[in-house]
């Protein structure tokens, strides 16, 4: 099946990723985020902040922040930060119906295996090496469930709390584009002059295992949606596919908090 849509089609002059570049690409996030977790937390609550605010700034600003990265890295390139420039060098193309049929079925996919693999999760995080940080919030601890509506999330009372609904769409939107403009945008492109067909292997293999290293008890549960949503990325030529179903997970969280307001 086709579901490549090349109505623009990059005239960039791209140079291949070397495969260590690649790893410091998407290690180097990772690592701030072990760092912001597990003593950015603390810290931001010992300058009074709550649970729910020193996690969320500590999970979501290192996010943000891949935005602004994904640009500098194409001004590295010699590329003139124009509009046009990066909707067509970080690929933000259109998708034909045969790919948007492919991304709600991915989406489907991803959904279901993360709710099979979370008993494997939990149980890997009994494992040395794999227990969780106990600065991650309740929803990422093993074991966790939840009943609806929500009435507290992160240490937060939800009811009456407005201001918890932009707050929490604009980390939404900081997570979904951060991640998709960085890595589907700027690095794919230029890891496919590596490896072919297969760059969304290595490009899914490196957002799992080296960016969501500070989450590694999720590891199982992570594998399938860090390997689809590049899949589609490159299949599509489009940075829309893996933000699409990035942004829609993430927004499903949104709406079940939003009951709770």
């Amino acid at each position: 099946m086709n579901i490549v849509n090349r109505s623009n089609p990059m005239d960039f002059d791209l140079k291949p990723l070397p495969l260590w570049q690649s790893a410091l690409w998407f290690g180097i996030p990772g690592l701030t985020l072990i760092a912001t977790i597990n003593w950015g937390v603390p810290w931001l609550m010992e300058q009074g902040l709550s649970y729910f605010l020193a996690f969320t700034i500590a999970l979501y600003g290192p996010m943000g922040l891949l935005i602004p990265v994904a640009l500098i890295g194409m001004r590295l390139e010699g590329i003139r930060l124009t509009p046009r420039n990066v909707k067509r060098r970080l690929r933000f193309n259109g998708i034909s119906i045969r790919g948007w049929l492919a991304i709600v079925v991915g989406f489907a996919f991803i959904t279901l295996m993360e709710q099979l693999l979370s008993p494997v999760n939990d149980s890997l995080a009994t494992l040395p090496g794999f227990r969780p940080s106990q600065w991650l919030p309740d929803f990422m601890q093993p074991g966790f469930t939840t009943t609806m509506p929500i009435t507290e999330f992160m240490g937060q009372h939800l009811a009456g709390q407005t201001w918890v609904i932009p707050y929490m769409f604009v980390c939404l939107l900081l997570n979904a584009f951060g991640e998709a403009m960085l890595w589907r945008g700027l690095l794919l492109p230029r890891m496919e002059l590596n490896y072919g067909r297969w760059a969304w292997v290595v490009n899914g293999l490196f957002w799992v295992f080296l960016f969501h290293a500070g989450f590694r008890h999720l590891y199982p549960a992570l594998i399938p949606g860090c390997l689809i949503m590049p899949y589609l990325a490159q299949r599509t030529n489009s940075t829309w596919a893996s933000l699409v179903i990035h942004f829609t997970g993430g927004l499903l969280i949104f709406m079940a908090i939003v009951t709770g307001i």
